[in-house]
């Protein structure tokens, strides 16, 4: 699963699905920055999950974890991307609990997913996903 797959489902206006790649993408992106494979570092981190002993949002990594370990957090590097990263986790949970494209702003207000907001938010992934390269080991 790839970047491209979630713009393939943008294109064909499968939102439910793009929504599910782009945030798959994410945080498979996020947790492997931070808890590579072959490292101690993720063999610690996939026993704990495995034992579920400790979680983590994908958000909270780029967010506080990120500040700590790189010095520089995502939100402040880029505050507008950060907040679409958020709202694609939302949408995310509300996809896979009630398969609606669906989520709640920083105003508290139902927002109902349209496809050029999911665009937005893909050209948000992106740029996570150059951000998370530049902190790679």
């Amino acid at each position: 699963m790839c970047i491209s797959d979630a713009k393939q489902a943008i294109y064909e206006n499968d939102v439910l699905k793009a929504v599910i790649f782009l945030a798959i993408v994410c945080e498979v992106s996020i947790k492997r920055t931070f808890f590579a494979h072959n490292s101690y570092a993720g063999e610690a981190f996939n026993y704990l999950e495995e034992k579920r002993k400790v979680e983590v949002s994908p958000v909270e990594l780029i967010k506080d974890v990120a500040e700590r370990a790189f010095g520089q957090s995502f939100k402040k590097y880029a505050p507008v991307p950060f907040e679409h990263i958020e709202y694609l986790f939302r949408c995310r949970n509300k996809v896979a609990h009630r398969a609606q494209p669906i989520y709640r702003d920083k105003f508290g207000e139902l927002v109902v997913l349209e496809k050029e907001e999911l665009i937005v938010w893909w050209r948000s992934v992106t740029y996570l996903l150059d951000w998370l390269n530049s902190h790679k080991e």
